[in-house]
C-alpha cells in the first residue's frame, strides 16, 4: 500500500467525485482510479459505489476512513514540522572528523562562526574537536 493510494481514497471520500479528487491532488482521474483499484484489491471491497453522479463510500470505506485520516495526518506531521527549524534554538552535538587540511578549511571557520554566534548572546557550546585533538586527549589518558 502506498501513500498516494491513501491520499486518493481520502480525497474521493471527501469530494464524492473522482475527477474533483484528481484535480485536488494534481493527478489524472486515471491515476486516482488506478489507486482505488489497488485498494479494492487489498481490502476486497468496492470501497465506493455510484449513486447518481456521486461516489458513495461502502460500509468498509466508512470503517477505513478514520484510520486513513490518522495515517495521513501522521505522515503530514512527519513531513511538515509544526515549527520551522531555528538553528539558534537547536541543541545538538556534532562530531567532525577531518584531516589537518579539513580542519583548516572546515573546523577552524566553524569555530570562528560559533564564537561569533556566542557573542550575539546565543548559548552555543563549542564542542568541536578535530580527530587530532581527540587522539591527543585519548593519549593523555593512557598511564605511562
Amino acid at each position: 500500500m502506498e501513500i498516494y493510494q491513501l491520499r486518493s481514497f481520502a480525497a474521493v471520500a471527501e469530494m464524492g467525485h473522482l475527477t474533483r479528487a484528481a484535480e485536488r491532488l494534481g493527478r489524472s482521474a486515471s491515476a486516482i482510479s488506478h489507486a482505488l483499484a489497488k485498494l479494492r484489491e487489498i481490502f476486497a471491497d468496492e470501497l465506493f459505489v455510484r449513486a447518481g453522479q456521486k461516489l458513495v463510500p461502502t460500509a468498509k470505506a466508512l470503517e477505513l476512513a478514520p484510520t486513513v485520516h490518522v495515517i495521513l495526518a501522521g505522515m503530514e506531521s512527519l513531513l511538515r514540522p509544526s515549527k520551522p527549524f531555528d538553528p539558534s534554538l537547536a541543541v545538538r552535538d556534532f562530531a567532525v572528523a577531518a584531516s589537518e587540511a579539513g580542519e583548516l578549511i572546515l573546523v577552524q571557520p566553524l569555530r570562528q562562526r560559533l564564537a561569533q554566534l556566542q557573542s550575539e548572546n546565543r548559548q552555543l557550546a563549542d564542542k568541536i574537536t578535530s580527530a587530532r585533538e581527540r587522539l591527543e586527549g585519548l593519549l593523555e589518558q593512557i598511564p605511562e
